[in-house]
């Protein structure tokens, strides 16, 4: 499963939801936990595998996340040498 929050609200968007492989045939339409959400995440993964790894519209620029992780990791390890 991927989500994507927005905080501070509570809002989340369901990006992809895939079950293991043997439960698929469970969520096809008229069967009885059928979820278009899930098929269509089924769906795109067997034929489009594409468009689940593409980037939302909204995320922020790959040079941006990494000098957020180099934060994240500079504070870090300066907690861990006090």
């Amino acid at each position: 499963m991927l989500f994507r929050a927005y905080p501070p609200s509570d809002n989340i968007k369901i990006i992809w939801m895939i079950p293991a492989r043997e439960l698929w045939a469970q969520y096809q339409k008229d069967k009885m936990v059928a979820d278009k959400t899930v098929w269509t995440s089924i769906h795109n993964f067997m034929y489009y595998k594409h468009l689940l790894e593409a980037d939302e519209p909204d995320d922020l620029p790959e040079s941006l996340v990494k000098s957020i992780m180099l934060e994240i990791g500079h504070n870090a390890r300066k907690r861990i040498q006090k």
